[in-house]
């Protein structure tokens, strides 16, 4: 889960797309365009790393000639966006992380399920849905400015959770609503970017079926994640937010990451809001914990931790001893809890 998100975060937020979601840029939300120097061997070294850490995990065929460039990636070019957003706009996002999450969070009038025959209905069929190409700006259009709404509920009902997990849908409803409300409308770091991450996640987890390794909480930690990963995030960095002493940043190692959980704590405890009350107490502090841990992961300062945290279970788990004919075979859920499994 956690080397799914990250692929997903690293691959998706470290680059923007064109209107037909085929060109691919870096968008810096708070610098001046006419100041930015480009830098992307770091960026593509990072996607690099966790992409083939997880084909090996997958056993997938994919080639390793990836051509890249400060123009181009994988023989795309790059091009930056003369995208602004003002220094006002800017600290009113900053100034929202002061507020209690409950005084601006608002709900938007959207309900589950997508209108019978409607296009928004066919673009969330399963195929469609798992598609790592998936068109996430026609997407937007489609749901009429509420992509992660219309994605995380897909998603989450395509896994069965609600039936599986026991989740109130007056509750589900309530905190996905509140959720993408929680987004602010940053150049980047927005509702949008939000739903294309939880897309591309779990196009991930359909690779080679690897969702059926997962507990049903597990994939619920997961989708939720990548949904939540970047809410009330003000469009300004960590480093930003300590050199300005903003109070989050006094209080935490990852302030965004950690404002982030803190909007969802807020949501949770909101009455229309709890997803997990029928859940039993370990069941849900296991969900939360995973959360956290990969919300918290997504902060770049831990990138190079998580790699080498996966390389070291892959490398366990390719010299494990091969079981002898005699002994039964494994499910794959069995498989999938042993010690050291990616």
């Amino acid at each position: 889960g956690h080397a799914c998100l990250e692929v997903a975060h690293v691959v998706r937020g470290g680059f923007a797309y064109d209107s037909r979601g085929r060109m691919l840029s870096k968008e810096i939300e708070s610098s001046p365009m006419d100041s930015i120097v480009f830098c992307f061997c770091e960026m593509i070294r990072k996607i690099v790393d966790l992409v083939w850490c997880l084909v090996a995990a997958l056993h997938l065929n994919v080639p390793k000639s990836i051509e890249a460039s400060n123009t181009v990636f994988d023989g795309l070019e790059l091009i930056m966006y003369d995208r602004k957003v003002s220094p006002e706009q800017i600290n009113q996002f900053i100034g929202n992380m002061n507020v209690v999450p409950s005084q601006f969070i608002c709900c938007h009038a959207v309900m589950w399920p997508p209108p019978k025959g409607s296009e928004l209905e066919s673009i969330l069929q399963s195929e469609s849905l798992k598609n790592w190409n998936f068109d996430i700006f026609r997407f937007n259009i489609t749901s009429n400015g509420h992509p992660l709404y219309w994605m995380l509920m897909a998603v989450v009902h395509e896994y069965e959770l609600p039936r599986l997990l026991d989740i109130d849908f007056k509750a589900l409803h309530g905190f996905v609503r509140r959720l993408e409300a929680g987004y602010n409308d940053c150049l980047y770091h927005n509702s949008l970017h939000a739903a294309d991450v939880t897309q591309s996640t779990h196009s991930l987890l359909q690779s080679q079926d690897l969702h059926k390794r997962f507990l049903p909480e597990e994939l619920l930690a997961s989708l939720l994640g990548a949904a939540a990963h970047d809410v009330g995030h003000p469009g300004v960095t960590n480093v930003m937010l300590r050199r300005i002493s903003h109070p989050t940043a006094d209080r935490y190692a990852a302030p965004l990451e950690s404002h982030s959980l803190d909007l969802v704590a807020a949501i949770v405890a909101q009455p229309d809001g709890d997803i997990f009350a029928r859940m039993p107490p370990t069941k849900r502090q296991k969900v939360l914990d995973n959360m956290r841990e990969m919300i918290l992961h997504t902060d770049m300062t831990r990138h190079d931790e998580l790699v080498t945290n996966l390389e070291a279970s892959l490398s366990r788990s390719s010299t494990r001893r091969a079981p002898s004919p005699a002994t039964p075979a494994c499910t794959s859920r069995s498989r999938s809890r042993g010690d050291g499994d990616p």
